[in-house]
This record gives C-alpha cells, sequence and structure tokens, in this order.
C-alpha cells in the first residue's frame, strides 16, 4: 500500500482541519442565525451580528433586527399605563433615533403623533392639548385639537355659572364656533345674578352690559317698580315729579300723578292763609319748600313782590338741577 511521507502527513492534516473547522463554523453560524429568526429578539440578532460578522446573513439579520425593535417600541408605547406623554413618546423616538432613516420610520412618526393625539384625547385636560399642538403644530390633529379645546373652555367656563366666566373664552376666541351660545348663557348668568341682588345697582349693571338683552325687557320693568318703591318712601312732590319725567309711560305713572295731586292739595292747604298774610312770610315759606311749584305759586299770588326777581332765579336753578338728575 501506498505511504504518504512523514513531510507530507502534516500540512493535509492542518488543511482538513482548516476543512473541518470552516464547515463547523458555518453549521454553527446557520444555527445562531435559525435560532435568532425562531426567538425573533432583538437580543438574538445582536448575538448572532456579533459572533457572525462575516456571514452573508448579515444583512437579513440587520432587516429583521430593525423590525424586531420598531415592533417592541411599538408594543411598548402601546401597552405602558402612564399619563406622561413624553414617556410614552419615547419609545418611538428610541427607534427614530437608532434607525433614522428606517423602513419603518414613517410608520413610526405616525404611530407616534396617533399615540400622542389619543392620549390627550382622553384625559380632557387643556395642558396636554397645548403640548400636542406645541408637538404637532401642523399635526394630522391639529384642526381637532383646537375644536376640543375651545369646546372644553367653553364648558368649563359654562359649569362656572359666574358674570365673569366667560370672559376667558371670549377672550381665547372673539370668533368662536361657540361665540353665540356664551354670549346667550352670560346673559343668562348676569340677569339670574340681577335677580338675586334684586336692587338698582344690579339690574343697571345687567342693562349696561346687555342694553338690548334677552331679559332687557323684564330687568327695565323691575327697574320702574323699584324706583316707584324709593319715590313712595320718600312721598315728595319732587320725586314724583322726577319719577313722571323718566317713566311717563310706566304702569306707576297714573298712580304717581295722583299722589302728587294729594300732596299739593295738602300743600295748598298750608299755603292759603299766605295769600292773604304778608308777602314776607309767603316769601320765607316759599323759601323753605324750595321747589318749582312754590316758586310758581309766590310769582302767580306776588307779582310786583321784590322778591319775583329772586323767586324766578332759584326756578331756574331748581329746574337745572332736576335736569341734571335726569341725565
Amino acid at each position: 500500500m501506498f505511504q504518504l511521507s512523514q513531510s507530507l502527513k502534516a500540512p493535509l492534516l492542518r488543511q482538513g482541519m482548516f476543512t473541518l473547522l470552516f464547515f463547523l463554523l458555518q453549521a454553527c453560524s446557520q444555527d445562531a442565525f435559525q435560532v435568532a429568526k425562531e426567538t425573533n429578539t432583538v437580543g438574538g440578532y445582536d448575538h448572532f451580528l456579533e459572533q457572525s460578522s462575516e456571514d452573508p446573513k448579515q444583512e437579513e439579520a440587520t432587516e429583521l433586527r430593525e423590525k424586531a425593535y420598531f415592533t417592541l417600541m411599538k408594543g411598548k408605547a402601546e401597552q405602558v399605563r402612564s399619563d406622561d406623554v413624553y414617556y410614552k413618546a419615547g419609545f418611538m423616538d428610541s427607534y427614530l433615533l437608532e434607525y433614522p432613516q428606517g423602513v419603518y420610520q414613517k410608520e413610526a412618526t405616525l404611530f407616534r403623533e396617533k399615540n400622542w393625539f389619543e392620549q390627550v384625547k382622553n384625559s380632557h385636560d387643556r395642558e396636554l392639548y397645548d403640548s400636542y399642538l406645541i408637538e404637532y403644530p401642523q399635526g394630522r390633529y391639529t384642526d381637532e385639537v383646537k375644536n376640543i379645546q375651545e369646546r372644553l373652555l367653553f364648558e368649563q367656563n359654562f359649569q362656572a355659572n359666574t358674570p365673569t366666566g366667560f370672559q376667558e373664552y371670549f377672550n381665547h376666541y372673539p370668533q368662536g364656533k361657540y361665540l353665540q351660545q356664551a354670549r346667550d348663557a352670560r346673559d343668562n348668568i348676569w340677569f339670574e345674578e340681577a335677580k338675586k341682588r334684586d336692587t338698582l345697582r344690579g339690574y343697571g349693571q345687567y342693562l349696561q352690559e346687555y342694553p338690548v338683552g334677552k331679559h332687557a325687557a323684564n330687568a327695565g320693568e323691575r327697574v320702574v317698580e323699584l324706583e316707584f318703591e324709593v319715590v313712595k318712601k320718600q312721598d315728595t312732590i319732587r320725586m314724583y315729579d322726577l319719577f313722571l319725567w323718566q317713566y311717563p309711560q310706566s304702569k306707576f305713572a297714573q298712580v304717581a300723578r295722583d299722589r302728587r295731586e294729594e300732596l299739593w292739595v295738602q300743600r295748598a292747604a298750608e299755603v292759603i292763609p299766605f295769600s292773604r298774610g304778608s308777602e314776607r312770610q309767603a316769601w320765607e315759606f316759599t323759601r323753605k319748600m324750595d321747589n318749582i311749584y312754590q316758586y310758581d305759586w309766590f310769582i302767580r299770588h306776588f307779582p310786583n313782590s321784590k322778591f319775583r326777581n329772586q323767586a324766578h332765579q332759584l326756578r331756574v336753578e331748581k329746574h337745572q338741577s332736576n335736569q341734571k338728575l335726569l341725565q
């Protein structure tokens, strides 16, 4: 039998060992890749890529790793329970930082925005809506977020139920979609507040704010009633005159006229003695009464009196004073 020389045996043995080692490494590499695919984890692909840097499966493993990493981050973002939108967005940020030009870059970006929107939408927190608008000023859900934000502010102002409650809404949305509803609601609130106070000042503030409001007529009627109550308490000719000048067509006008006439009859009974008495006594009484009608009476009864010009002047001043009260 042919025998190899000792000098040839060693090289052939080494070559055979290298060949065997090569095939063993190839088999191990294929096994590692298969294991990585079966487990489909980022760690599995990382192990394969680190151990098999020259393997032709490197490119496929790299693609599969990216997909696994994206799936992992997306799953965490969906499953994690947290009110912190930045924390949840961080999972997609991690993928986008790892693969800025990745295959799933667009999908990750869209998912991140949608996830952010869904979280703030369910929160009813205006600050979270602000966070979305800051993060996505031109986002896919920007218009919807702005609409919800406006509605939330309107509802919060409505629930506040105070006369100044809607001012914040008016300031933020001078042309808002709920503007008329806000005005009507505020009109009602102001009127209810005026009714609760039931004072001339309260109704006056309402009418100043809403001169043609839904409740302006009712408020105006109540103002007349309250004014007449004041007049009745003072019960003077001057007050009835002022009331009649200001509200000549009110439902209390005739009552005011009748009472004014009664007061004049009473006063006439007091004045009549002076028509036959001294001029000075009549003048002193007229000055004491100090009203237009008393000055008129004096001028008629004492046309040649030395106090006639003074009576005329005082009557003019009293008339001007009454006019100022009506303004």
